[in-house]
């Protein structure tokens, strides 16, 4: 828990390399502790790793169950990339991008996930 919530506030540092190394260390500890997940995936999403912060999230969705439901904002996290995904594997690599750089946006700024990729 405490390597998790350094992440946290690595993140609110922009230090998101550092952040990342906490999260994975905290789920080499417990895979199971989703929210070390979903803050790797924060920070790899601001790195602009976006399987890599796929994977992240997936893997907490699945460590949370029912929980991951009642945070919006990670689960908006794996909807939104998603679509990202979807619009590369379209073809439409213009609105990918736009996409990709809304969520960059989004994040970086308030923290407050917007469904920007419609």
């Amino acid at each position: 828990m405490y390597l998790s919530n350094r992440a946290a506030c690595y993140i609110r540092l922009e230090r998101f390399e550092e952040a990342v190394e906490d999260c994975e260390a905290a789920l080499r500890l417990n895979s199971q502790f989703w929210k070390a997940g979903a803050r790797a995936g924060k920070a790899l999403l601001m790195m602009g790793q976006f399987e890599r912060a796929l994977k992240h999230l997936e893997d907490a969705e699945v460590a949370a169950n029912a929980k991951f439901e009642e945070t919006p904002t990670a689960r908006r996290m794996v909807d939104e990339v998603r679509k990202v995904q979807q619009l590369v594997a379209s073809g439409d690599g213009e609105r990918a991008l736009s996409c990709i750089k809304s969520i960059v946006s989004s994040l970086s700024t308030r923290w407050v996930w917007l469904d920007l990729c419609v």
